[in-house]
């Protein structure tokens, strides 16, 4: 809305009562002609340009015998009476077009460079095209132009007052800015997830959306604002449409795979990236109207290739080639228009330059969302896949019937606290009376019950040291882990404590012992049984390794079963008489 309202008031700010109609001719000649030479032309020598466009194509111009020394004459018929001194005529969209004007001014006919190149800094306009200032009030009811292009004579002149001039550079920046705004955000948002995610495709998209916006730059004539001398040089838009070919080949096979799902059209696609960049090195050196010939050569072949490779990675069933082929069909219609325009088919006006560029826009923001889908997409299967892994790792380390660590898991974790030297640690080895006897009484449905009533109490306990640990701790989301309980054998648990210490670890045996006297589960006649437990505790001592710390403490359980089972012995109640392991 705010940009509605600045453009709607900056035009009815442009609008001016008694604008001038100006009358141009044309005639082309060597480059050494002067404007006496001009002056004395008959008017039939003249051809007249309607509604101030002039088009001589790309393939007209390649037929001219004197390339680089073809220049075109613009004669500009002053009005007899105006409202204003001066205009400025801005001719658009040529990037390889220069000149000057030759104006009748004291008495003399004087050349005046283009705005952008006089010496007179404190007067220089804000145009990014080829614009000239022009004095109404002159002697002379004509003023002369003198046109040099490498590439074609195709322009469209426009006749600007000082505050159309404004509102036009105030439009055309915002609207440019607004677009090469829009590709600085995809460059960034796709480099920065290309670099986290490790996927090429992003980078490759980052660069050919780079050489978008350099392109469109040089079409814009912000090479020309920036660097008068030779900003407006030919090469300069070959270069960028050379790159903006080349960066889009690499991103289309990557993000299409059509290595795999098209190979005779990548060998295609491998040659014409091959020439292109050989084309970027060599460039430079070839002749403008040549290197313009190649690249619209390329410009047209290159998408309608790429089309066919859309076409058949969607008949293979690539999951985005429709995507895709949605937005790069935009693209290509942009081009088409763009290249209608340079072989003359189209005027060369700036409504084509700016359907060009709505096209370009258009493409980039409907690719940016099949890239974001995909990056969403790689994302949940990563995250699904994540999560099967951890499941696996869960179940291949959790015994099934009781729900703690089997051996495996309680190992892994025990050996790593172990190696831990910062907190005391303390280990149970638990093991339950009688057990293979209690299995022949009562069944070994009742002994699978008891043991899952035990392991629902290890479990019980483990949750209740863990969430201590994480409530004592200072750090924020902490994950750290105080208690740690497996099954090791067919009736034998151990638990790991960390910032435990003796005592502590006898409290926690004799808790287990009591917790255990406590349960019955029903036998296979119906009757209430139940079993005690046996237990032997260690504290982790500084040069224990994870087979010294285990020795000792099955040590002292086998202790307290031959002191009658029911008990638990520690190192402090441990004799040398405890039967070893």
């Amino acid at each position: 809305m705010l940009l509605l309202l600045v453009a709607t008031a900056s035009q009815a700010f442009a609008m001016n009562y008694g604008k001038p109609t100006l009358f141009y001719d044309a005639l082309l000649a060597d480059n050494n002609s002067t404007i006496n030479n001009m002056i004395a032309m008959p008017d039939n020598a003249w051809t007249p340009i309607p509604n101030g466009i002039h088009t001589s194509s790309l393939l007209e111009r390649t037929h001219l015998s004197e390339l680089e020394s073809t220049v075109l004459w613009v004669r500009v018929q002053l009005p007899r009476r105006s409202a204003f001194d001066k205009i400025w005529l801005e001719f658009s969209p040529n990037v390889g077009l220069d000149g000057r004007i030759a104006q009748f001014n004291d008495e003399r006919w004087t050349w005046f460079n283009p705005e952008g190149l006089e010496s007179q800094v404190d007067v220089r306009q804000p145009v990014n095209l080829l614009t000239f200032e022009l004095n109404l009030n002159s002697e002379k009811r004509y003023a002369y132009l003198k046109l040099s292009t490498t590439l074609a004579f195709h322009f469209k002149i426009n006749t600007l007052t000082q505050n159309e001039l404004l509102w036009h550079a105030v439009s055309n920046n915002l609207f440019n800015g607004f677009l090469l705004g829009f590709f600085f955000l995809a460059i960034i948002y796709n480099f920065v997830v290309g670099i986290s995610a490790g996927e090429r495709v992003y980078l490759y998209y980052a660069f050919y959306v780079g050489c978008n916006a350099v392109y469109i730059s040089i079409v814009s004539g912000y090479l020309r604002l920036l660097f008068p001398e030779w900003g407006s040089m030919g090469n300069m838009g070959n270069l960028g449409a050379a790159l903006v070919l080349f960066s889009g080949t690499a991103f289309v096979r990557d993000l299409l795979s059509t290595a795999q799902y098209a190979p005779r059209i990548d060998k295609l696609l491998r040659v014409m990236q091959s020439i292109l960049f050989l084309s970027l090195m060599f460039i430079t050196f070839l002749p403008d109207t040549m290197a313009l010939l190649l690249v619209v050569l390329i410009g047209a072949a290159g998408p309608a290739l790429v089309i066919a490779a859309g076409v058949t990675c969607y008949r293979q069933q690539h999951p985005y080639a429709g995507y895709f082929l949605l937005a790069w069909s935009l693209f290509v219609a942009a081009i088409l228009i763009w290249v209608a325009m340079w072989i003359g088919v189209l005027p060369p006006t700036l409504f084509v330059t700016n359907v060009f560029k709505v096209g370009a826009m258009l493409e980039i923001t409907l690719l940016s969302l099949l890239l974001a889908y995909r990056y969403s997409h790689l994302k949940n299967q990563t995250l699904a896949l994540n999560q099967a892994k951890v499941a696996f790792k869960t179940l291949s380390e959790t015994d099934d019937l009781t729900g703690v660590m089997n051996r495996r898991g309680f190992l892994k974790y025990a050996d790593e606290l172990v190696q831990t030297r910062e907190a005391e640690r303390v280990w149970l080895a638990l093991d339950i009376d009688h057990f293979r006897k209690f299995n022949e009484e009562h069944g070994h449905q009742a002994g699978d019950q008891l043991l899952l009533r035990f392991g629902n109490i290890l479990n019980n306990m483990q949750r209740r040291e863990d969430l201590s640990a994480k409530l004592l701790s200072n750090e924020t989301n902490s994950d750290e882990r105080r208690a740690i309980a497996g099954r090791v054998g067919g009736e034998e648990f151990a638990l790991l404590f960390s910032d435990c210490s003796l005592v502590q670890g006898k409290r926690y045996a004799e808790k287990l012992t009591e917790e255990l006297r406590n349960v019955r589960v029903k036998g296979i006649n119906g009757e209430m049984a139940g079993s005690t437990l046996s237990v032997g505790v260690t504290r982790i001592r500084a040069d224990d390794t994870l087979e010294s710390a285990w020795k000792r403490v099955v040590q002292h359980l086998y202790q307290a079963k031959n002191l009658g089972r029911n008990q638990v012995i520690t190192d402090a109640e441990a004799t040398d008489s405890a039967t070893t392991l």
